[in-house]
Formats: C-alpha cells, structure tokens, sequence
C-alpha cells in the first residue's frame, strides 16, 4: 500500500472511534481486521481509540484505512461500505454530541424545506469543526436551489491519488444529516472535486434530485 505522508492534521479520539465502529458495522469485524492490517494499523480493531475529545488520531490514518478498504474491496464495494459508514457516523455523532452541540436531528415540519437543509449541513458543519481539523463551508445557491459544502483538510482522502472523487464517506455523511432534519426527504449528494483527484479542496453538491441525477443508492 502506498504510504499516506502525515500533514499534521488529526481529529478527536472519539470521533475516529465512532468513525470505526461504523465500519466495523459495514465491512464486518474480520473485513475490517484485514483491511487495518494491510493499512499498518492491526492494532486498532482490538484496541480502538478512547472516548476522549484529545485530537489525537491522525488523519492520515483515516486516509490510509479508506485507500485500504478500496484496494480490498474494490471501487464500487467500497464506495457502498464507505457511504453507509458515513450515514451511520452522523447517526452516532448525533447521538454522542447533539445535545452538547446544540444540535439534533428532529424535523421541524413548520419551516421551510431550504431551512431544514441549511439546519442539517451546518450541524455537520459545526460538529466537524469540533471534533477534527477539517475546515468546512457551506454555501447555499438559491438561484439553482443547490448546496455546495466545501471541505479542506478531508481525512478521508490526505494524500492519495485517484483519477476520480474517492470521498464516499462524507456523502453518505451529508446525505443522513439532509435526510434527518428534512424530515426523510432524499436529495443528491456528490463529490464534484476531489483533494485526491487533483482538486485545491473536496466540494460536495446537495441538490433535490432530478430523474437525469437520482440520488446515490446502495
């Protein structure tokens, strides 16, 4: 595996924690276990990072552990493992940080559908920015009715190289928080520019989905 360079940039203990046990879920406790192996990280599945908010884990890990999952299992497998990884994260970081965050994901029928999704994408937005080095900004086009998130420092793809966006993960992620706070409305989420593909940053487009462009599925 090619070696991920390490740029200084890490997230919480948790937070990588919550990140795992969602893979784990996907890909299966012995999927998982090879796939740390392969990446240099065997220890991680029997000792995963502690409960704490210490920004201590690496994103270059993360990007190592998601370069493996796509070695192992392929383009299209592990864009589906990684995606649900990614609903099932935001799942867990409601759940773990949204009261402390002041954040939540209950629908609130009265207002309007566009404020729904600015509430969803700006609670990610917040959380990330509490839990990681990520930067991310949000701007909503009301022109087309389309969002636009933009992510720098993604630790999902630091230092890889791909001819195409490889940032499944925080697709799945934005794609849950819509979900959740538009009260089960499904949108389309996806990766436009990638750090990996050559890109100055990752930048994701949510956008109501039009038959030409239904939303991801897996």
């Amino acid at each position: 595996m090619t070696s991920i360079p390490r740029l200084g940039h890490r997230c919480s203990n948790q937070y990588a924690r919550l990140i795992l046990q969602s893979l784990i879920e996907v890909a299966g406790e012995n999927g998982m276990r090879a796939v740390c192996r392969l990446a240099g990280l065997a220890a991680l599945i029997d000792d995963l990072p502690p409960e704490n908010e210490a920004r201590e884990f690496d994103h270059s890990d993360l990007a190592a552990i998601f370069q493996t999952l796509n070695e192992i299992f392929g383009s299209h497998g592990s864009r589906s493992l990684a995606f649900k990884a990614g609903q099932m994260t935001v799942v867990s970081m409601l759940e773990t940080y949204g009261a402390n965050f002041e954040v939540g994901g209950q629908p609130q029928p009265e207002i309007p559908m566009d404020e729904k999704v600015d509430k969803g994408l700006e609670g990610v937005r917040f959380m990330l920015h509490q839990v990681s080095d990520q930067q991310v900004d949000l701007m909503h086009d009301e022109t087309s009715g389309a969002w636009w998130v933009k992510v720098r420092d993604c630790p999902i793809c630091q230092g890889r190289e791909s001819a195409e966006p490889v940032c499944a993960f925080t697709e799945g992620m934005l794609d849950q928080a819509v979900f959740q706070f538009s009260g089960g409305s499904k949108f389309q989420v996806r990766e436009m520019d990638c750090i990996a593909a050559g890109g100055d940053a990752c930048r994701f487009l949510v956008q109501i989905p039009k038959p030409e462009n239904p939303p991801f599925t897996v």
